[in-house]
């Protein structure tokens, strides 16, 4: 009874800042949450655009969602969740946004650069560099080695893309990252990525909202805004 409380109550809260906001001359609120943390790096510079476009529109963004986004969207605590992968949830109204590809990112003096890619066996047997905090939140450890029945030999979890970068470069370990967010690092040399197996290991993120309601235009536009302007779309369509 005390947790159906807490959510009434939360719930009221939430539905109070609306009224607030829309009674101080405001179109609206989007609460937004992002199911791998890779998304908070280029959902801030959005932001700014969307704020452009849609000055009185506010956007919230729900960090503490980012464990069970789809939940969130189900009990109304975001109004938005997008998602690094795909879902069958019916509660939720899905669109895709684009495709990003996770690649090996190892210092240019290691063994396997003599490779064009690299198979899950390689990554397993190495020290694996992984941003994730815990092994199921782990795109490589989920749907790259399990998949195949391997475990790593070793694997260190840091949530900052930078210190991943730079171990790798360093050959402490081999790093697992989205491709787009390495490019300024692959420009200025001492680091390589390989792409992992030869088709390469790619993520479709999704655009998640509640089913049983319509989505206001300025929500719709602002995932438009996404699949148009967000740093991993306009790197996937640089590689195509």
């Amino acid at each position: 009874m005390l947790e159906t409380a807490d959510r009434v109550v939360a719930d009221v809260a939430r539905a109070e800042e609306d009224v607030r906001r829309i009674a101080g001359h405001g179109d609206g609120v989007i609460r937004v949450c992002t199911q791998c943390n890779t998304g908070y790096h280029w959902l801030g510079p959005l932001l700014k655009v969307f704020a452009r476009q849609h000055p009185r529109v506010s956007i919230h963004v729900a960090v503490d969602a980012t464990d069970s986004p789809i939940a969130a969207v189900v009990d109304g605590r975001v109004d938005l969740a997008i998602l690094s992968g795909e879902t069958t949830d019916r509660r939720v109204r899905t669109r895709p946004l684009f495709r990003d590809e996770m690649v090996a990112v190892i210092s240019p003096s290691h063994p396997l650069t003599a490779r064009r890619w690299v198979r899950p066996a390689d990554l397993a047997a190495e020290h694996l560099l992984i941003y994730a905090s815990r092994p199921e939140e782990s795109f490589v450890l989920t749907q790259i080695l399990a998949p195949a029945g391997l475990r790593p030999d070793r694997v260190s979890f840091l949530m900052l893309t930078e210190a991943i970068v730079e171990l790798a470069r360093a050959g402490v370990g081999i790093g697992v990252l989205p491709r787009w967010s390495i490019e300024r690092a692959l420009a200025s040399g001492g680091l390589a990525a390989l792409s992992i197996t030869r088709a390469g290991m790619h993520r479709q993120w999704t655009a998640a909202t509640l089913a049983a309601q319509s989505d206001p235009a300025y929500l719709t536009d602002f995932v438009s805004l996404i699949i148009e302007r967000a740093a991993p779309a306009r790197s996937e369509r640089r590689s195509a």
